[in-house]
């Protein structure tokens, strides 16, 4: 085994050294903590002091912005509304002059066609009877004509005759005594022949009379019934051509009250947008009531309701249309309940379906804040808010019940109008059915929020809040308060 080592012995010299360094070594220790602490805390107040600058000019400009924003939005909003009304008037305008304008180029063109048929048909007849005329005159000229013709030849025939006559008669008295028999026998025959002779001429030109007569009563009927026809004809062109202006008439009319029906509902539909923009920026309604003493009295005894009710007339406000004040007046329950310290009276707000609203009520000064999903058949409002007494103006005696609405959501649906049929004997290919529009609804949510400057100042004075250390409340004349 090896020899042990030889331990070593510290002296007091050695170990005052050594408590030396060791206090030099924690003063140097407590000196650089307390270094380091200080430059953490200026570091610190200094970074504080840029927060509490930047809070405020952030609260600064978020002011502004507010202001600016509220001012721009209600700007904007009146010129759009004035833009509107414009719009809708000048296309009212517009709209009903083309309307009538097109009226009276339809009754003047239809009055043009009526009096050129008139005119044609009045010509056509004036002409058909002038044609009619003249053949009767040219027929009754030939007849005239004929009948001279014919009488003039029966004239020379018989002077002739009579000339034969007077000469066979003179031959005859020459030879009176010799041949008188033969005379008077060949006298009968030649006057007897004479005789037939001119009944068969004149039975003859009683034939052509007759036939000529015929003939021409023939021609007059037949131009009879040429007039009628003719005129049956006229009067079918003429109702036919009155058919078809009545029809283009009635689908003219229905049409234009087609189209004017289709232009009512489009300035129904602009109308009602424009008085949906003149109300957004609205946001409280006050319902003044006069003469409330003799009008507000509570149920009598003898009624089995505990309240009556007053309803104001409908309004639109802050994109919310429809909306109605009701007004509860409660009677003195028998025994007491439990809410008839509270007051004697209530508001409640009538909403349309679909309307959620974040409002609040006021009685007079009295006010209680609501929130509702309407559901379009009963109303939302307040319990006994106070005692109608106390909120009447005694001077005026009236009393004003309000609505603040603070923020509104609507849902307005728009459907989605199906494609036309097609038309008949007509297939549909599947680029058709692909292209159709789907069936369905357009849902729009509108959101109107009054309350954004409320919600803003909240949010500031909550960030300086958080910047508040330490809060003191310091008394005066503490020595004086009570043990």
């Amino acid at each position: 085994m090896g020899k042990a080592k030889k331990p070593s012995y510290a002296t007091v010299e050695d170990l005052d050294a050594a408590r030396q360094e060791l206090a030099a070594e924690a003063q140097r220790a407590t000196e650089a903590g307390e270094k380091a602490a200080r430059d953490v805390r200026n570091e610190l107040l200094t970074e504080l002091s840029k927060v509490s600058q930047v809070v405020t000019e952030n609260a600064a400009i978020s002011k502004e912005a507010v202001a600016r924003v509220a001012e721009g939005a209600k700007t904007e909003a009146a010129a759009r509304a004035e833009e509107v009304r414009a719009a809708v008037l000048a296309r009212a305008g517009e709209v009903e002059e083309k309307g009538k304008k097109a009226q009276r180029q339809a009754e003047a063109q239809l009055q043009k066609v009526d009096a050129d048929l008139r005119s044609l048909f009045a010509d056509e007849l004036v002409a058909l009877t002038q044609q009619v005329d003249q053949e009767l005159q040219a027929l009754k000229e030939e007849l005239t004509a004929g009948l001279e013709s014919w009488g003039r030849e029966a004239a020379d025939a018989l002077v002739k005759q009579r000339r034969e006559v007077d000469s066979s008669i003179d031959e005859l008295r020459k030879e009176t005594a010799r041949r008188h028999e033969a005379i008077e026998r060949a006298s009968t025959e030649e006057f007897g022949r004479v005789v037939g002779e001119q009944r068969e001429v004149d039975e003859a030109q009683n034939d052509r009379n007759e036939r000529a007569h015929s003939e021409i009563w023939l021609k007059l009927d037949r131009l009879d019934e040429l007039i009628k026809e003719n005129r049956a004809q006229a009067e079918e062109r003429s109702d036919d051509v009155d058919a078809r202006a009545t029809a283009r008439i009635s689908q003219l009319r229905s049409d234009a009250e087609h189209r004017l029906d289709d232009l009512d509902l489009q300035s129904q539909k602009l109308h009602d947008a424009v008085a949906e923009v003149e109300n957004i920026p609205t946001r409280r309604v006050d319902w003044v009531i006069r003469n409330v003493s003799k009008r507000l009295r509570p149920p009598s005894a003898s009624r089995a309701s505990l309240h009556c009710s007053w309803f104001s007339p409908k309004f639109d406000m802050a994109g919310a249309h429809g909306l109605q004040l009701e007004l509860q007046l409660f009677k003195a329950a028998d025994p007491p309940v439990e809410e008839e310290a509270a007051g004697d009276c209530a508001a409640f707000l009538w909403a349309c379906k679909g309307m959620n609203l974040v409002y609040r009520l006021y009685i007079g000064n009295k006010s209680a804040q609501c929130e509702k999903i309407f559901n379009g058949r009963v109303p939302y409002g307040t319990k006994r808010l106070c005692f109608l007494k106390d909120q009447i103006n005694r001077e005026e005696d009236t009393l004003r019940v309000s609505v603040e609405v603070l923020e509104a959501v609507r849902e307005v649906e728009h459907p989605i109008k199906p494609a036309p049929p097609p038309a008949e004997g007509v297939e549909e290919t599947e680029e058709d059915l692909r292209n159709k529009p789907l069936e369905g609804r357009v849902v729009f949510r509108r959101h109107i929020n009054n309350r954004l400057t409320d919600q803003v100042h909240k949010s500031v004075e909550l960030m300086r809040s958080r910047m508040v250390r330490r809060v003191e409340w310091r008394l005066g004349r503490a020595a004086l308060l009570r043990r």
